[in-house]
């Protein structure tokens, strides 16, 4: 058993996306202080992989609003996994995406994204989940992102770290087997926004 989990939340889109997050995250957060994950936003700050500079607006006019939760584990052995896998699976996120999903009117070029982030500390890589979605089913949505983090793991496993940050998207239920690398969460996001706004440029409204 490990002394404690530490997580943080972060948000990103304009003030009606982020007034509905708010609310929704509160059942979430709730369920992970019964569970006895440790809050802890300032060990996640003094870290340059996970570290994400907060605006409100950061998304404005983008096709994506989202949001970020961000857990660590102290190592990557199986046997921990297992355990960490096991305290992934009884967080409500599929419910707190359906909740979002129900108060805001998602218009049809645009998807929300929940960034779910697990830091391992003795490989100093974090493994990054975008879900991206517009279609409610809070079990369904909870069991991809849990095969997104298996997959993760298991590439993780094989093929060593490749980046500081490996990240697996699940765009409308379909999980990417493979992942992308990054440098960091920042860096991550400005080549995100980057690659959108081209997108949007020449009218490709492909994800």
């Amino acid at each position: 058993m490990i002394d404690s989990y530490k997580y943080t939340f972060g948000l990103e889109g304009q003030q009606h996306f982020m007034r509905a997050a708010i609310d929704a995250l509160e059942p979430l957060e709730r369920a992970l202080k019964e569970g006895d994950w440790e809050e802890s936003p300032e060990s996640f700050k003094s870290n340059p992989t996970l570290y994400t500079h907060q605006s409100p607006t950061a998304f404005s006019g983008v096709e994506i609003v989202g949001g970020l939760a961000v857990f660590t584990a102290t190592c990557f052995g199986k046997k921990v996994f297992d355990e960490f896998f096991d305290r992934l699976w009884k967080r409500p996120v599929g419910k707190c995406i359906d909740t979002l999903l129900e108060k805001l009117n998602i218009q049809d070029h645009k998807l929300l994204e929940f960034r779910d982030v697990v830091y391992f500390e003795d490989l100093n890589v974090a493994i990054v989940v975008r879900n991206l979605t517009k279609t409610q089913g809070a079990e369904i949505i909870d069991a991809q992102l849990l095969e997104a983090h298996s997959l993760a793991h298991e590439y993780l496993s094989k093929n060593g770290k490749k980046a500081p940050i490996h990240c697996h998207r699940v765009v409308e239920g379909k999980v990417d087997p493979e992942p992308q690398f990054y440098i960091s969460i920042e860096s991550m996001r400005n080549e995100e926004r980057s690659r959108i706004m081209a997108l949007r440029r020449y009218g490709d409204r492909s994800i």
